[in-house]
């Protein structure tokens, strides 16, 4: 089930459910656009029924349709109307769902910065050595088809010898842009620099998530930088009922 355990992860993106307090319609407007530009769905639901539990049936619809869930907060948490306590309950009763918090009671340079934060949060690479290629692009399917935002898909190719200390790493760029996933197998050993510089990033505190084909012959110390935060196991040869 490693597609549906992205899927519901912290590293799904794309599409986002806006939760907004009427007092703050112009911020609200500003973080919809900027959403956009980047690539990002936000969704927004105001409903124009007078019927209470009209509304509550059509409520508990939309969020259930969604996983992700930004949420504006006022400065003032009084100043939510009662529809908006009530749209904020139904998100908190979801389970598995991300909830990210957004404080609009800060200067706008401060919520601007935060809201850098949290799309960076949301945008991730994939990549892999060339022979688990196939793997990685399945994964990368699998997450569009369901709407998920992947920035930057990426598998690694061999750089000749004496060529890749003059480079400028794809995976170190993806990491400091966003989250990064990365197939580590027996095959990945031979591409050196793509794995020296997943446990650089990991180490410096980036996200980089391992997907682990088997056991793969590596030093200790590679396991050690990965093994102690979140990580995934499968077999060599998985099969589809795993991967889905």
């Amino acid at each position: 089930m490693l597609y549906e355990s992205f899927a519901n992860s912290s590293l799904l993106g794309g599409r986002i459910y806006l939760s907004y307090p009427e007092c703050e319609l112009i911020s609200m407007r500003k973080i919809r656009n900027q959403l956009e530009k980047n690539g990002f769905r936000p969704q927004i639901f105001r409903p124009t029924f007078s019927d209470e539990a009209i509304v509550d049936t059509l409520l508990q619809h939309e969020v259930a349709a969604n996983s992700l869930f930004l949420l504006l907060d006022p400065a003032d948490s009084e100043a939510l109307t009662a529809y908006e306590r009530q749209e904020r309950t139904r998100i908190a009763e979801k389970n598995h769902a991300v909830k990210l918090h957004l404080s609009l009671g800060e200067q706008e340079f401060e919520w601007q910065r935060e809201l850098d934060m949290i799309q960076a949060r949301l945008r991730f690479s994939v990549f892999s050595a060339r022979a688990d290629a196939e793997l990685a692009n399945r994964m990368i399917m699998f997450l569009a088809e369901r709407e998920l935002l992947v920035d930057a898909a990426t598998v690694s190719e061999r750089i000749p010898d004496g060529v890749e200390q003059k480079l400028r790493s794809p995976l170190i760029e993806s990491a400091e842009q966003g989250s990064v996933v990365i197939f580590i197998s027996q095959s990945t050993k031979q591409e050196s620099m793509l794995l020296r510089e997943a446990v650089h990033a990991r180490m410096a505190g980036m996200t980089v998530i391992p997907v682990f084909l088997g056991r793969p012959s590596l030093p200790e110390a590679v396991y050690y930088a990965f093994e102690t935060h979140e990580f995934y196991s499968l077999p060599t040869t998985p099969t589809d009922e795993m991967l889905a």
